[in-house]
């Protein structure tokens, strides 16, 4: 395949009138020159896709499309679907993700290209990403990985299972916009799976590292954040209620769909590794029980999962420890003194960091 570009940034877009234009310029304003800008939008009722248009004819009309994604399907909506028209409409030979609200830093591709030509030859570039927020974009949280996690990294024989394990029990290692992906490689993967909502990115993310070929290149340890994720509170719009239940069924969707494909390749060790959703699904609950006084919320939470622990493949993980793990914990729940003391929250943690 002939590459027009080296790099294709894509961004599906929706609602981001206040942002899409500092986005789009802080793609414009990259040292490295060899890009083109992609977006997709879902149907904007502001004037995200108005001004998406206006900002792509000010300058770099050549590498700038505005695409809607209506004119490629009706039948589904959503950031996996406008990323994917995305993907199949890029002419880069290197593929980078990036939201409607979020800022390249200038030196980011210079910085990427300059590993990618040190070390050729690899499906993923794994690079670090800021969160920030406010006006100023004020940074209060680095992506770069913990020296607990290097020491286990570095001690890892098998780099792709390493980072498999991780995201198999909920620990998302890495953001969105973190990778580089060789075009060739996520075109293979097919994109996004288009039918979750949430924990897209998980979601794919884990479908390549189940790739035994897969050749993922970690940076994260070595290089500077170059990229800001916006944490700004009028990004959040969300129905209590319909929120937490939208979680829970995208926890049982991705166990439903890797624990079926463990299970027949008898993967057994991987398979326990899904109990960290199990403690993801709790501590969501437990969470969301603490932070209401309505008792009328908190039953119906604890409704929605009881519910979700029915899945016969919620079953199938559910291991004799985690059945015990389970009860000290519900116990520990109904004691005021230990609620006080967060001592439910520790639990559900201690639980995890032994998986």
């Amino acid at each position: 395949m002939n590459h027009q570009f080296k790099y294709s940034v894509i961004v599906p877009l929706y609602n981001k009138a206040n942002y899409i234009i500092e986005t789009i310029n802080s793609v414009k304003e990259q040292i490295f020159k060899d890009w083109e800008l992609i977006i997709v939008d879902d149907g904007s009722t502001d004037d995200s896709y108005e001004l998406a248009i206006a900002a792509s004819k000010e300058s770099h009309a050549d590498r700038i499309r505005v695409l809607k994604r209506l004119d490629y399907t009706k039948d589904k909506r959503g950031g996996s679907v406008c990323r994917n028209i995305g993907i199949k409409a890029s002419k880069g030979r290197y593929l980078l993700f990036l939201d409607a609200d979020d800022l390249l830093l200038p030196f980011c591709l210079q910085q990427r290209d300059n590993w990618i030509e040190k070390t050729p030859g690899f499906d993923m570039y794994i690079f670090n990403v800021a969160y920030c927020r406010g006006v100023e974009k004020e940074v209060f949280l680095k992506e770069r990985p913990s020296s607990g996690y290097l020491f286990r990294y570095y001690l890892a024989t098998n780099k792709r299972r390493f980072f498999l394990k991780s995201f198999l029990k909920s620990d998302v290692v890495w953001h969105t916009s973190g990778p580089v992906w060789d075009s060739h490689f996520i075109n293979e993967l097919n994109g996004f799976n288009e039918d979750f909502q949430r924990l897209q990115d998980p979601e794919l993310h884990t479908r390549a590292l189940l790739k035994r070929n897969n050749k993922v290149k970690y940076l994260m340890n070595i290089t500077d954040y170059d990229i800001l994720h916006r944490m700004d509170e009028d990004r959040l719009v969300w129905n209590e209620m319909d929120f937490f239940s939208n979680r829970i069924n995208a926890i049982k969707k991705y166990i439903e769909y890797f624990s079926d494909f463990l299970n027949k390749e008898d993967e057994t060790m991987l398979l326990r590794k899904l109990q960290g959703y199990l403690i993801l699904a709790e501590t969501i609950c437990y969470r969301s029980i603490r932070s209401t006084n309505d008792k009328n919320k908190s039953k119906a939470f604890e409704s929605i999962l009881k519910d979700f622990y029915t899945d016969s493949n919620i079953k199938l993980i559910i291991s004799p420890l985690f059945k015990i793990f389970m009860k000290a914990f519900r116990f520990s729940t109904r004691i005021a003194f230990l609620m006080r003391l967060k001592v439910p929250g520790i639990l559900l943690l201690t639980y995890k960091k032994g998986l």
